[in-house]
């Protein structure tokens, strides 16, 4: 059965990093559906989250229903305007082999983080901020929190064992 694996936390709390190691050590196949891909589809991004919601539901239920596991990665907030129903629809939709893991960083850290990244110009420590309100664990009792102070090696090598991968 394919697997869902959900990788949420602060922008610059290392995801992309993390998610890039996953892909490249997977041995099944597997899809990677990054929440900042379908941010920059649209022209004006204020008015099209419901459809961005729904258009990262359907890849992921279709990429799943191929057979492939899917890394899903993004801050994706689980407050009930934001991603809240999309995360009940994918869970209701494929109810075993979800394992969602949640990058625990502060603010301050995220922020040292960013100044590292080739994307550092993009967006600012203030942006940083503001999408860090939007962000915290989940109500969702599976979900694992990975502290700031676990390696890029230990955080990998944690979500491959808890999920079999």
């Amino acid at each position: 059965m394919p697997k869902l694996i959900i990788v949420r936390g602060p922008s610059g709390s290392g995801k992309s990093t993390v998610v890039a190691q996953l892909m490249k050590q997977a041995t099944r196949l597997t899809a990677h559906i990054d929440q900042d891909m379908y941010r920059f589809l649209f022209t004006d991004k204020d008015k099209t989250g419901d459809v961005r919601r729904e258009m990262i539901t359907s890849d992921v239920l279709i990429a799943l229903k191929h057979g492939c596991d899917v890394i899903l990665s993004g801050i994706l907030s689980g407050k009930t305007y934001t991603y809240g129903p999309m995360f009940e629809k994918l869970l209701t939709a494929h109810p075993q082999e979800n394992y969602i893991f949640y990058l625990d960083v502060s603010l301050e850290e995220t922020v040292r983080r960013h100044k590292g990244r080739p994307e550092a110009d993009k967006f600012t420590a203030a942006e940083m901020a503001e999408w860090y309100t939007w962000t915290a664990p989940l109500s969702h009792a599976g979900e694992m929190k990975i502290p700031e102070d676990s390696t890029l090696e230990e955080t990998v090598k944690f979500i491959q064992e808890r999920a079999g991968i």
